[in-house]
C-alpha cells in the first residue's frame, strides 16, 4: 500500500485494516489453541512476523502526514495532531494489545518498552561503545523480539 492510494476516506480504510488484523490475530489464536506443543512455537513466530510486517508496511503509512504536537492525542490518522507516545499506544491498542493507552502514552517510552519486553531491557549509561558492542556480541543471537 502506498500513501497515495489512501483516497479520501482514510479513517474508514484504516478501520477495515484494523478489523483484518484482529481477524488474523484471532485465527492465529485459534490455530495456537488447537495445536500441539511442537507447532505452537511456529505459530507464535508466524504471528509475530505477520504483526511486525503488517504494522510497518500497512498500518504505519496511514499515519504519515498526521501533524505532530507535544500534546496531540488524535485517534484518527491524518486528522488532528499526535504526540509520539500516543502514536505508539494508539497503534498497539488498535491491533489488539490490552494496554493502558493513555497512561503509557504520557510516560517515557522506556516504561512501555520494558513492559512489552518483559523487563528484558539492558540500559547503558555513560558506557563506552566498545563495552556496549561486547555486551551485544556476547548476548547471543536475537530474533526480532526474543532470544533464540
Amino acid at each position: 500500500m502506498t500513501y497515495t492510494s489512501f483516497g479520501q476516506d482514510i479513517s474508514a480504510k484504516y478501520s477495515i485494516l484494523i478489523k483484518e488484523i484482529i481477524t488474523k490475530r484471532d485465527a492465529f489464536m485459534f490455530e495456537y489453541e488447537n495445536s500441539n506443543s511442537i507447532k505452537k512455537d511456529s505459530i507464535i513466530l508466524d504471528a509475530r512476523n505477520y504483526l511486525i510486517h503488517t504494522m510497518a508496511t500497512e498500518l504505519f503509512p496511514y499515519w504519515y502526514g498526521t501533524k505532530w504536537d507535544f500534546n496531540g492525542t488524535t485517534r484518527i490518522p491524518r486528522k488532528g495532531r499526535i504526540a509520539c507516545g500516543y502514536f505508539v499506544t494508539n497503534v498497539l491498542t488498535d491491533v489488539g494489545f490490552n494496554i493502558p493507552r493513555i497512561k503509557w502514552a504520557q510516560s517515557a517510552s522506556e516504561v512501555f518498552i520494558k513492559k512489552l519486553a518483559n523487563n528484558k531491557v539492558k540500559r547503558f549509561t555513560n558506557e563506552q561503545i566498545a563495552n556496549v558492542e561486547k555486551y551485544l556480541i556476547n548476548s547471543g543471537k536475537w530474533t526480532l523480539f526474543s532470544r533464540s
